[in-house]
């Protein structure tokens, strides 16, 4: 067993400092690779009516659609998911604004609004966008601490 006491504590700060600092400094690579990760997760949610939480559309709806499937019309709001790198930083974001450009058809359905369910396009709290986060977080950390070594 080892203890790590306020003697012996160097070595322990030096890779918590690396981590610290490279965390800080994320690179373009990095950036991206969480960015397709989020656009991946939101393709999945229309794959899957939001993993089973979206509400079913109305009768009126699907009647005019011809289709019984959820926030899929023509696949173009689907298919504008977009990100934007900045540095240390990534947007993923669904810019599409429907036929009507002053309305915004993601906004609307993320929310709800005046009787139409909420139906969370991006949902950053998905078990399952998180666990992939984590594994790319955990080979980033490995990344920054090979440098170390």
């Amino acid at each position: 067993m080892i203890i790590f006491t306020a003697e012996n504590l160097d070595p322990v700060s030096k890779y918590i400092s690396a981590i610290s600092d490279g965390i800080n400094e994320l690179n373009e690579n990095h950036l991206g690779m969480i960015a397709e990760t989020a656009k991946k997760d939101i393709d999945e949610r229309f794959k899957t009516g939001g993993r089973g939480t979206w509400a079913p559309i109305s009768k009126m709806t699907g009647k005019r659609k011809q289709s019984d499937k959820v926030l899929i019309d023509s696949g173009t709001m689907r298919n504008s998911v977009s990100d934007r790198l900045s540095y240390n930083s990534v947007e993923v974001f669904v810019p599409y604004g429907g036929r009507n450009r002053k309305q915004d058809v993601p906004a609307t359905h993320q929310y709800g609004l005046r009787g139409m369910p909420k139906r969370r396009i991006i949902d950053a709290s998905s078990e399952a966008l998180l666990s992939s986060l984590d594994k790319i977080m955990m080979k980033i950390i490995s990344e920054i601490l090979d440098g170390v070594v």
